[in-house]
């Protein structure tokens, strides 16, 4: 019988799994290049028509169709768009010009083969309460095409030039050496779990020494390729859920945020908004960009105060700010809206146009409502304060509940006389019959009867170093848990103060004996404020604990949090995953994110999910389980 030779067998393997892993990475970056590119021609095609809407209005409304027809020609000249469109409601075509498609930077076959089907984009010119015409604009696809085809081509080259250099690498490696493989088999095994450490020291042998500068090199390649994507995820990140002037969160994503967080119970949750009044006379007194550095230099000021006070700021309009405080209280809104507005008004007291300019403050507590009744109240509160001076600001008026001092006394009892009680939710996989495992929630139970959630009261037992003492009661009100339902998996968040504490990882293997039920959940905030927990983590995961990445979010920094601890699961943050008909740009950066961490090998869940349909898409983008009311409420 005819036999192969180990190495000729080693050659083909690689060059075929190189090959894979090429065309694997070409059809990506195509299928991911041309749907950003479609995208942006309709994101292009709509802010046009939207713009161009609102210049017509006073020629529409005065039947000025010569200047109609020059502010049309003046866009269509320009080459960027096939057709633009002022139709009456009637259907009378007021203007329309339409640019046959013609494509000089790519072939025929390409153009057939990847079609461009960008929506177009329409708004409506209003005189009045009047619908005057619609306005239709359709962006060219000609550029779309062209870049395209020139991506196709890079990506290509990059492909065939990694497969080549590969190939020809590992046939020469191979030719070098074929035992022993041990340090480099576990080296490969490290880059499979995403870990791309190059060896500490090559080994003396010749022919060995070249295979493992070979695989280090091919090692950083690959580590190159992922901080490639990396980028790219971040980047869509900041464009879809930040303001570009500020680099605050943008409306959209506050407003996710403030539904994600009252959808938690037994928590109190607080907003501020800040009114910056006078900002069209600043700009008409000293120019539009003075204008806009005292929007991003009063951004900046607010941010700092947000951050101080454990909260996120937000950009929600031109001139109006929010402040989301999680866990909040009526002491910490007080103290969140002085600060607000010292620091705003010395702020504008620095940029020297305090006398054009104003800024005012409203604020609410949360007590039970709903996300639109709480902004309600919060801007009921801001005109209040907008009748005082510059730096007035008003509280609205709330349900009393126990301020900071109060629920330290609360938190102090509890621990005093074990008050403390479980609920549960389900990490469910797709089609699963049976949870992947049951996420437990720690109660604080008040001798009036009142619930409070323990992550309420999670800022004030880190500060006064009461964290321990929680989680420890915490851990035996699981533990019974556990022996009630054996055969269950569970997963406990763990404060990162009770991780750092020497010994804690000895002593919680002692009590917790059944490991691989129990996974260990760590918000991903709180390791970044606490680098040196990553440490304990890995000590007990390496007892055999699973280890979650709780409230993920893709900003800068924390996908190379996702590489450097390997979780065995990430669960994005609510906020990301609420509203997510709505916004197919967040649909393609979830859908990023889940591929990017299935390439480490990391699974992924949703959390807050309150609807089927929205468990669904959210399995269809990639998601590995969903977490929330869809299926259980906590209990």
């Amino acid at each position: 019988m005819k036999t192969m030779s180990l190495k000729t067998l080693l050659v083909l393997m690689l060059g075929l799994l190189f090959l894979l892993l090429g065309l694997a990475l070409f059809a990506t970056g195509l299928v991911n290049t041309h749907g950003f590119l479609q995208r942006q021609l309709h994101a292009h095609a709509q802010e046009t028509a939207t713009t161009l809407a609102l210049e017509l209005s006073p020629a529409l409304a005065s039947n000025d169709t010569a200047a109609v027809a020059n502010a049309v020609d003046a866009l269509y000249d320009s080459g960027y768009y096939r057709r633009i469109a002022v139709i009456r409601p009637n259907g009378e075509s007021v203007v329309e010009r339409e640019l046959p498609l013609k494509v000089d930077g790519a072939p025929e076959w390409f153009i057939s083969r990847v079609p461009f089907d960008a929506p177009a984009g329409r708004a409506e010119s209003m005189a009045g309460w009047k619908l005057s015409a619609v306005v239709d604009v359709a962006s060219h696809p000609g550029f779309g095409y062209s870049q395209l085809w020139q991506m196709t081509w890079s990506i290509l080259g990059w492909t065939l030039g990694f497969w080549l250099i590969s190939a020809l690498l590992s046939v020469w490696l191979l030719q070098k050496a074929l035992r022993p493989l041990d340090r480099l088999e576990n080296l490969a095994l490290r880059i499979g779990e995403g870990k791309f450490e190059p060896l500490a020291e090559l080994p003396r042998i010749r022919e060995l020494h070249h295979i493992g500068s070979a695989f280090n090199r091919m090692s950083e390649a690959v580590r190159r390729m992922l901080n490639a994507k990396m980028e790219t995820i971040e980047k869509l990140q900041r464009d879809l859920h930040h303001d570009r002037q500020t680099g605050l969160f943008n409306r959209a994503y506050f407003l996710a945020s403030l539904d994600a967080a009252l959808a938690i119970s037994g928590t109190q949750h607080a907003i501020a908004i800040l009114q910056l009044t006078g900002l069209a006379e600043c700009n008409r007194r000293f120019g539009r960009d003075t204008g806009d550095l005292v929007v991003k230099f009063l951004a900046d000021v607010v941010e700092a105060v947000a951050e101080k006070t454990h909260g996120s700021a937000a950009r929600i309009d031109g001139a109006q700010f929010a402040v989301l405080l999680e866990h909040a209280d009526a002491d910490c809104l007080n103290d969140l809206t002085h600060h607000l507005a010292q620091s705003t008004v010395m702020a504008l007291l620095e940029t020297g146009i305090a006398s054009s300019c104003t800024v005012h403050i409203g604020a609410a507590l949360s007590s039970g409502d709903s996300s639109t009744a709480l902004l309600a109240r919060a801007d009921a509160a801001l005109r209040d304060a907008q009748m005082g001076s510059s730096g007035s600001f008003r509280i609205a008026e709330a349900d009393p509940t126990p301020g900071g001092s109060g629920r330290l006394a609360l938190l102090r009892q509890a621990l005093d006389n074990g008050q403390v009680e479980l609920e549960r939710q389900p990490l469910m996989c797709r089609n699963a019959s049976a949870p992947e495992h049951y996420e437990v929630f720690a109660r604080i139970v008040t001798e009036n009867g009142l619930r409070l959630s323990a992550g309420a009261l999670a800022h004030i037992a880190e500060e006064t170093d009461l964290a321990p003492m929680l989680d420890k009661l915490v851990v035996a009100r699981l533990q019974e848990a556990m022996a009630e339902k054996p055969e269950a998996a569970w997963s406990v968040n763990l404060s990162v103060a009770t991780i750092m504490q020497p010994g804690f990882a000895q002593s919680f293997r002692h009590k917790v004996p059944a490991r691989s039920n129990l996974a260990i959940e760590v918000p991903l905030n709180r390791l970044i404020l606490a680098p040196q927990a990553a440490e304990s983590v890995s000590e007990l995961r390496r007892d055999g604990f699973r280890f979650v990445l709780d409230r993920f979010m893709p900003y800068p920094g924390a996908l190379a949090w996702l590489n450097e601890l390997m979780p065995d699961w990430v669960k994005v943050e609510g906020a990301l995953c609420r509203r997510i008909f709505d916004d197919a740009g967040n649909q393609a950066l979830l859908k990023a994110l889940c591929q990017y961490a299935r390439e480490l090998g990391i699974r992924v869940a949703a959390t807050g999910v309150e609807r089927e349909d929205e468990a669904d898409l959210l399995f269809g983008l990639g998601f590995d389980a969903v977490q929330g009311r869809v299926f259980e409420k906590a209990s």
